[in-house]
């Protein structure tokens, strides 16, 4: 989700200088912070003695239409947790519950605060990794400078531009790969024929 953030909202980020604040509702589909605090407190007294950061109690169900099963009549249905351990780990630790805090241990008002994080987690963008973990930087030649037939600049004659040169990002997923690979085939093919007609 953050990857798609990201490039949903590279320029945005971008002219922000990747500060902001976000929040994020992890379970859309629960209802409100009252429906989903219930459902704590329903899991504390149902499993007291399981730790809480153990694993998110909030479950999805998927079902795999694809592949009914004759034996049992029905299709196969998988459960999810839809926090990932980590982040619920995490979640948990936010809010004040430590990782060897029962379910029993918990206070009503720790639960209040999972439920408000689960549903409204508020989180400060305070930069970009300095890592080298980006798949796409925002910025760059702008396309109405660029010829799109032959990628080449509408300004400096001869100068041909491709991939992440170009002000242009995609969602993540390969988007941006074969944005990179058809300009770099379009621009270079040009490139070399450009340089054949003058020799």
């Amino acid at each position: 989700a953050s990857l798609k953030l990201s490039a949903f909202a590279a320029r945005e980020f971008h002219a922000a200088n990747y500060r902001g604040v976000v929040t994020i509702n992890f379970a859309t589909d629960f209802g409100t912070i009252d429906d989903v605090e219930s459902f704590l407190v329903a899991k504390k007294l149902v499993s007291p003695r399981k730790f809480v950061s153990s694993a998110c109690p909030l479950i999805y169900s998927t079902i795999d239409y694809d592949n009914y099963d004759l034996a049992t009549d029905s299709f196969p249905v998988t459960e999810t947790a839809m926090i990932p351990k980590r982040l619920w780990g995490s979640l948990c630790e936010r809010c004040g519950i430590s990782d060897t805090s029962r379910w029993a241990d918990v206070s009503k008002t720790s639960l209040r605060s999972l439920a408000g994080n689960i549903l409204c987690c508020t989180l400060e963008v305070t930069g970009k990794s300095i890592n080298k973990e980006e798949f796409v930087t925002a910025g760059g030649i702008q396309l109405k400078e660029v010829d799109m037939a032959s990628m080449q600049s509408k300004i400096v004659d001869g100068l041909f531009f491709c991939g992440e040169a170009l002000n242009i990002d995609g969602v993540t997923g390969g988007f941006n790969f074969m944005n990179c690979w058809a300009t770099g085939y379009v621009a270079g093919s040009n490139a070399a024929r450009r340089a054949i007609q003058n020799l």
